[in-house]
């Protein structure tokens, strides 16, 4: 694919956060996939100017909560930042795909690359959201070359905004996955301010809204207001109203210790946050929240998604590390992973949930089109063409997953998870945790290698291109040399970035997963 001819771009695998009638949304929304030839404008193809900077090396400590369902690895046992980094850009919804001339294939969009603009919210009635294309040249991460290839223009109506998830290059096509965002209710205490600027991601299969009544805030004592939701007949409530059921409830202030908020039961979900600090803790002030919409847009009916945003599982360059498990080496799968839930009761946005699924499908555009060509994993390392209802959880955590990319890493053989989630749930405009976990497996089960918690601290699309893994591990401290990629801070512009170079473009850091001995893993 080059910058200098027009582009043939297959757009498939394209999502909607919405569902079916069922709790478990379709694979996009109820019909079949959608997808079509797209003829993209070129632009003029204007390389970026980088930002390269450096930073004393240090290793992020990790913190997991104490509810984390997963093994510590016996493999790695920490996380160093080297103190090298990059950013290019000024757009964010970086998911590079390593093609077969070498070339780094990527989405983008919120932003700008060259003289190139894209913009993914869309909420006025007739608007057309854009989404962008960029391929990045070089074998230096530090200095490479990117260019805007172009843009694509696409209604998503009837939401408000189409963003890119999935990337891959294969066999002379690239896929380009788009899903679908509903940004009419958003975020507690915060207004939509515009459209096309970075900061216009939110809440969209569970969405809030804020009462008329003034916000309740009291001085900052021993003793805190939580708000509870109290149903009918029920002693415990859920933490939110359950989808598609409309049960009468009511709703419960309660006076609670410090000490005992993280006890408290069914408050906001497993995590309980409710509310908003200001002034070193002067006063705090709550919101009563209500769920609103989700999964249908404009609030058409509540149901939980199991795939809300897909990401193409990193196999490499034209997927040659495809699990030895497909049918014949020439005509391996394409894996995609999707975070959503399966509890009724679980809060889901672009940012969060607390499950993630995963499928896969023969990397043909044919194939891809046909609902029923695709397999979801069902657990237990066996796989189904019964539907989206028919996937099982990779992983599941009660609403501490999020935005997840999976990278297979020859070296180590070893496939390595990065899931993304608020640090406070389920607010998606403040600060989000990153943790990596590793298998074995494609499918798990799956280890923890660190948890790191405010990352980035508004880290967000964490991913591992498979370009820049070192073929092997250090010889002198046995550690294995990567780039994460990132994006950061789209709401928290003032943030002091944490690790240093973390803000809003493509940020790729060099980090170390440092391992154990070979004698005792190997």
């Amino acid at each position: 694919l080059k910058a200098q001819a027009r582009l043939a771009v297959v757009l498939v695998i394209v999502m909607a956060m919405c569902g079916s009638s069922s709790r478990s949304a379709s694979l996009v929304g109820g019909g079949l996939p959608v997808a079509f030839f797209a003829a993209v404008t070129l632009g003029k193809g204007s390389a970026l100017d980088r930002t390269v900077g450096s930073f004393e090396p240090f290793v992020w400590p990790s913190d997991p909560p104490a509810d984390i369902p997963f093994e510590k690895s016996a493999l790695f046992t920490s996380l160093e930042f080297t103190g090298r980094y990059v950013k290019y850009a000024d757009a964010d919804t970086w998911f590079p795909s390593w093609a077969a001339d070498g070339s780094l294939l990527s989405t983008w969009t919120d932003g700008k690359v060259g003289d190139q603009g894209a913009a993914s919210s869309c909420a006025s009635p007739g608007c057309l959201s854009t989404t962008g294309f960029a391929s990045a040249l070089g074998d230096d991460p530090f200095h490479l070359n990117i260019t805007g290839i172009g843009t694509f223009p696409a209604s998503p109506s009837p939401y408000h905004g189409r963003y890119p998830s999935a990337s891959l290059a294969f066999n002379g096509t690239w896929f380009y996955g788009t899903y679908m965002l509903d940004n009419e209710k958003h975020q507690p205490g915060r207004r939509l301010a515009g459209t096309g600027a970075a900061g216009h991601r939110h809440l969209s299969s569970i969405s809030f809204s804020i009462p008329r009544a003034l916000p309740l805030c009291i001085p900052c004592l021993q003793w805190h207001l939580v708000l509870r939701h109290l149903h009918a007949g029920q002693r415990e409530p859920p933490a939110w109203p359950t989808p598609g059921r409309h049960r009468r409830s009511r709703v419960l202030w309660q006076l609670v210790h410090p000490r005992a908020i993280r006890r408290l039961p069914n408050v906001c979900g497993p995590r309980p946050v409710v509310a908003r600090t200001t002034a070193a803790c002067r006063w705090v002030c709550w919101w009563p929240l209500r769920r609103v919409s989700g999964g249908q847009p404009h609030g058409q009916g509540l149901v939980d998604v199991k795939f809300g945003a897909i990401h193409v599982v990193d196999l490499g360059r034209e997927l040659e590390h495809a699990p030895a498990a497909d049918p014949e080496p020439s005509t391996p799968f394409v894996y995609v992973v999707g975070h959503g839930a399966s509890q009724n009761s679980s809060p889901e946005s672009w940012m969060q949930g607390s499950d993630v699924y995963m499928a896969r499908v023969a990397p043909s555009a044919d194939a891809v089109n046909d609902r029923s060509a695709w397999e979801f994993y069902a657990g237990h390392g066996e796989w189904s063409r019964n539907g989206v209802s028919a996937a099982q959880s990779l992983i599941s955590w009660g609403n501490r997953t999020g935005v997840t990319t999976i990278t297979y890493v020859p070296a180590v053989k070893r496939f390595i998870m990065c899931v993304s989630t608020p640090t406070w749930s389920p607010f998606t405009t403040r600060e989000f945790d990153t943790y990596l976990l590793e298998s074995e497996h494609i499918h798990g089960p799956f280890r923890y290698i660190t948890y790191m918690r405010a990352f980035g601290p508004q880290a967000y699309f964490v991913n591992i291109p498979s370009k820049f893994v070192s073929a092997s591990l250090d010889p002198g401290d046995g550690s294995l040399k990567l780039m994460l990629s990132y994006s950061a801070n789209f709401a928290m512009p003032g943030s002091h970035p944490n690790p240093p170079g973390s803000g809003y473009g493509w940020v790729l850091q060099e980090v170390k997963l440092h391992t154990r001995t070979v004698a005792e893993w190997v």
